[in-house]
């Protein structure tokens, strides 16, 4: 079997860099996955919630109808509120670490 020699060394090797890539972008986005999973499921547990219709659920729209759910957290709903939104950030920040130790990763790799 011959070496490659030129452009056709490029693109194997190319086509190895995309295929290391896209196998570290599926662990990322799944790492976020389940930390998105994991937060959910534990505010679920700090503050017992279930979403209900409101009373403009189900009225039609001029582009279709109002999907009107709101939270029922048996008045907690500021705190429930506030906590998604603390999580919703940490969720972000986390990407954004992610995503940068991703593209560290990945500069290392193909170099």
């Amino acid at each position: 079997m011959r070496a490659f020699k030129g452009f056709l060394q490029e693109i194997f090797c190319f086509r190895q860099a995309v295929g290391t890539y896209s196998e570290h972008d599926r662990g990322l986005r799944n790492i976020y996955s389940r930390l998105d999973e994991y937060g959910q499921d534990y505010i679920e547990e700090l503050i017992p919630h279930e979403y209900v219709q409101g009373k403009n659920h189900g009225v039609p729209d001029k582009e279709g109808f109002v999907w009107g759910y709101k939270p029922d957290a048996g008045g907690f709903e500021p705190q429930l509120k506030e906590l998604e939104y603390r999580f919703w950030d940490y969720l972000k920040n986390a990407w954004e670490r992610l995503e940068k130790d991703f593209w560290m990763l990945n500069i290392l790799i193909l170099w």
